[in-house]
């Protein structure tokens, strides 16, 4: 609510408010009411005025959202000496926090006026009414003023400045006298009051009072908020706690001569009768919106308190008493009780449900005992004292191990533990506050070793390396103990040493005969103390050593017409390789060059060798000391030819295709694709790089309105390759009967009963036509009709008709528009000549290029004059149906009839599958383009 003082002479008051905020009651008034929406803050004005003048007057607002927990503290039970931690969720805007502990109670730190009168803690009130009635202090505790008289007042600390809240509970049963409180200045002096008065209501007293109308009585109580507005006006409300009926009213203070700062707080019973509750009152949940909120000022003021408990402070064992998160560390049998938070900003406030903090008694810390041994002996774990009615949980690194044991009052045992890890024991009381025990007890793990193969050496050899490709338990030192063989030979037993990284280095006596001698190998952890489990070592001294092992041979790669890479696995201890190649599997021949070739790696590049031809490889491995047995036979077949054939393109979808190619297996190719002209210099672009699995391989390629592909043997030019161009057209058609006159310039079978009448029935309804012209002064013409089974049936005659390279022909669709997909061999490298007779030549271009006309039809050879009855003409169909005619000039251009004024030659793109009539008025020739 928002008002002005009345305007002398003002006729009409005009108030504007900001978006998203609207005015409910009172436009045109000197008091409106404002609903403000989502707003959220902004300038609320108004002006007064007649015929004469216009004044005006704004006040600044900010709107601040009201504070919502959405998440209580929970009720928690720690251990005594640990840490406790309560936490409240709430969101809005500008929001604090202030967290209690209950039933400290208050009232103590006030002054009083006056003689014989108290100001004390109390929980009796009932108001004379039952307890069902709402009351704001049944079962708790709140300020009591119980004499007739009685009064009360403190100091804020800081004077209420524009813009905060004060705000009070007021409960009490008084019928006859008046009780309330008053905010006043530092003299003492009243800047507004508020009482309840002879059980008729309740009255705020100030310099004015607008828009206020005063709920009736209730015994139950009300809530009182004060709202400093401007530092000399005020808004109030009041809401009846029985059923939240609300009245609020705005308006001056009153000015006293102290001045209009409110810096203290009086509470008063003016006619109450000590004993009897129905003239008692009582004051509860009051709170100060200070700007000085902080724990250094609780001891002047306990700003958001409620029921008589003041905020908890940080300091000791007390952190984030101002937050969302209250932390208590270490918590002690005095913070046992019950919690609350009050959340609140600069609207209101609201208070979180109670959180219960449980103290347990820590368990009696007693001693872990076992002390530290290894794993294969085993380490018994116990404490050295217990307490009955306390449960004892053993733990290996945190886990729990086995059931908890029951305190005896004595010392207690685990049992002996075996498994590597640290044991610790937790104690607690019916599963309540854990708490561990001094000390703990360490099971060291049993180390171990893991050789590798046994090694070999030649006699006279003074050492053999032994590796070992794992160990456990950190060994870090070995020892060797040989066999009475062995140092019969002269072998000596290894004390323990530093175990280094693999391999370990065995030292072999000179004079040792050849033979197998044996040992064992022991760990041990010196940091522990730990030793292993010793492992079997063998050491064999031998006349010479064996030779390598034969590797393994792979399938050829990089297969070409001439040339193949042969590739075979590594053997251990090989110093090169042997390779064989032949045309024969029994290797009764070799291949020039390649038989015991010596090869330092594990693959070979052959070459010069015969397209088509099938050949075999095999390897072995050598070293010093001898070669290996040959590897397996490996085979590849070499492609024939360069050339690479594309099979066919059949559609997947409506944008991709299947491209099919033969092969050779084993042979790797590359496909390209382009969407350039084939009549020029195509830009091949690398697609995928397949190697054959069989003897034809299929890709699914992407399509657009015109695609080029071509496969090549791997590594091959393809701009250069003899392999054959393949394509896929999508021309546009007419649709519903229209005329689109096309070529299919891509398809080495053009009969309309074979290829290229299958791929336009593919794409066109039942009842579409083709009508075909033979060339002349008088052009006849033979149609063909599309059937319900996908056949061209021709209307007249019968057998196949095949259209001549680069025909052209009219297409009738039957049905909606659509576009034609012709896939086929790109049959000449973009350039076609045709016959041309004298009269009408229907003619396609040549294999899927952009033709200029300007450029393309120079070699017409037309004589006559300017006009289009003897000068050669060339006519195209437009997609709109219309006619585009050029007439050839004397001086070799082409005249375009659609543009009278030009002078040169004409611009005409013709595109793949389109068509076009050429009238000859001379004698026949030919044209190349």
């Amino acid at each position: 609510m928002y008002a002005i003082d009345a305007v002398s002479g003002a006729l009409e008051y005009t108030w504007s408010v900001p978006n998203f905020a609207s005015i409910t009651a009172g436009q045109g008034t000197t008091q409106i009411t404002v609903d403000w929406g989502t707003a959220a803050s902004g300038n609320i004005s108004v002006s007064a005025e007649n015929p004469y003048a216009i004044s005006s007057t704004s006040l600044a607002v900010s709107v601040s959202s009201a504070p919502v927990i959405t998440d209580s503290p929970d009720n928690l039970s720690v251990c005594s000496g640990l840490e406790a931690n309560m936490t409240v969720t709430a969101f809005g805007a500008s929001t604090y926090y202030a967290w209690r502990k209950l039933g400290s109670g208050w009232g103590h730190g006030w002054s009083f006026t006056g003689s014989g009168h108290g100001l004390g803690a109390s929980s009796a009130n009932n108001s004379g009414d039952a307890t069902s009635n709402g009351g704001i202090d049944i079962g708790n505790t709140s300020w009591l003023l119980a004499d007739s008289g009685s009064d009360a007042v403190r100091n804020l600390g800081s004077t209420l400045s524009v813009g905060q809240v004060f705000s009070i509970d007021l409960d009490h049963g008084n019928n006859g006298g008046t009780v309330g409180f008053s905010l006043r200045n530092a003299s003492g002096q009243n800047v507004i009051e508020f009482y309840h008065e002879n059980g008729s209501g309740y009255v705020i007293n100030a310099g004015s009072v607008n828009g206020y109308s005063a709920p009736s009585f209730t015994r139950s109580g009300v809530n009182v908020k004060i709202r400093i507005s401007s530092s000399s006006t005020y808004y109030a409300e009041v809401t009846r706690h029985i059923d939240g009926v609300t009245a609020a009213a705005i308006g001056n203070l009153l000015s006293p001569a102290g001045g209009q700062a409110i810096t203290q707080l009086r509470l008063f019973n003016a006619s109450g009768t000590s004993g009897d509750n129905a003239y008692n009152v009582y004051f509860n949940n009051i709170s100060f919106a200070g700007t000085t909120d902080e724990g250094a000022n609780y001891g002047t003021w306990t700003d958001a308190s409620d029921l008589g408990e003041a905020p908890l402070a940080d300091g000791g064992a007390i952190s984030g008493a101002e937050t969302a998160s209250l932390t208590i560390n270490p918590a002690t049998s005095g913070d046992e009780g019950d919690y609350n938070v009050v959340v609140w900003s600069s609207c209101s406030r609201t208070t979180s449900s109670n959180a219960t903090l449980t103290i347990f008694d820590a368990p009696t810390a007693y001693n872990v005992t076992g002390g530290s041994a290894c794993a294969d002996a085993g380490v018994t774990v116990g404490l050295d004292g217990s307490d009955v009615g306390i449960d004892y949980q053993l733990y290996r690194d945190d886990v729990a191990v086995g059931s908890a044991v029951p305190g005896t009052g004595s010392a207690i045992s685990f049992g002996s533990q075996t498994t590597a890890g640290e044991y610790t024991v937790g104690a607690s009381e019916n599963g309540n506050c854990t708490a561990y025990m001094s000390g703990s007890a360490t099971v060291n793990p049993t180390p171990s070793i893991t050789l590798g193969s046994s090694p070999t050496v030649i006699t006279g050899s003074a050492s053999a390396n032994q590796t070992y490709v794992a160990t456990t338990g950190s060994p870090n030192q070995y020892s060797i103990d040989y066999d009475g063989t062995a140092e019969g030979q002269g072998f000596v037993d290894v004390g323990f040493t530093t175990l280094s990284a693999s391999p370990i280095v065995l030292i072999v006596p000179g004079g040792a005969s050849i033979g197998t001698y044996n040992g064992t190998l022991t760990v041990r952890n010196s940091a522990t103390g730990c030793e292993g489990v010793g492992v079997p070592l063998t050491i064999t001294i031998s006349a010479t050593p064996p030779p390598p092992d034969a590797p393994t041979a792979f399938a050829a790669t990089l297969v070409q017409p001439t040339s193949f890479q042969a590739n075979w696995s590594a053997s251990i201890g090989a110093d090169d390789y042997r390779l064989d190649v032949s045309t024969v599997n029994n290797f009764g021949s070799f291949v020039s060059g390649y038989n015991n070739l010596t090869v330092n790696d594990t693959l070979q590049a052959v070459s010069g060798l015969t397209a088509g031809q099938t050949y075999y490889y095999r390897v072995r491995a050598s070293n010093a000391i001898g070669t290996s047995d040959d590897s397996g036979t490996a085979s590849v077949t070499l492609p024939s030819t360069d050339q690479v054939d594309i099979l066919e393109i059949p559609p997947v979808t409506t944008a991709s295709g299947e491209l099919n190619w033969s092969t050779t297996q084993g042979a790797n190719y590359d496909v390209y694709y382009s969407d350039s002209n084939p009549g020029g210099s195509m830009s091949w672009s690398l697609l995928q790089t397949i190697q054959a699995a069989g003897a034809s391989e299929t890709l699914n390629v992407s399509e657009d309105s015109r695609r080029y592909y071509k496969v090549v043997i791997s590594g091959a030019d393809a701009s250069a390759s003899a392999s054959p161009t393949w394509g896929v057209i999508k021309p546009d058609v007419v649709p519903n009967g229209g005329i689109t006159l096309m070529s299919p310039p891509l398809s080495t079978d053009r009969n309309l009963q074979g290829d290229l009448g299958n791929q336009l029935a593919d794409s066109l309804t039942s009842g579409s036509k083709i009508m075909v012209m033979a060339p002349g002064p008088s052009p006849t013409w033979t149609e063909f009709t599309l059937n319900g089974d996908g056949d061209w049936l021709r209307t007249s005659g019968a057998g196949s008709f095949t259209l001549d390279p680069g025909q052209a022909f009219f297409l009738q669709t039957g049905g909606a528009e659509t576009s034609l997909r012709i896939a086929g061999p790109v049959g000449n490298s973009g350039v076609r000549t045709n016959d041309l007779v004298v009269g009408f030549n229907l003619i396609g271009i040549s294999e899927g290029a952009n033709l200029a006309a300007a450029t393309a039809f120079n070699n017409a050879n037309p004589i006559g004059s300017y006009d289009e009855n003897s000068a050669d003409q060339i006519v195209v169909l437009d997609t709109d149906g219309s006619w585009r005619r050029l007439i050839r000039r004397p001086n070799n251009t082409w005249y375009d009839t659609a543009n009278p004024n030009s002078t040169g030659n004409t611009t005409l793109q013709l595109t793949p599958g389109q068509a076009y009539y050429y009238i000859r008025r001379t004698s026949d020739t030919k044209l190349t383009f």
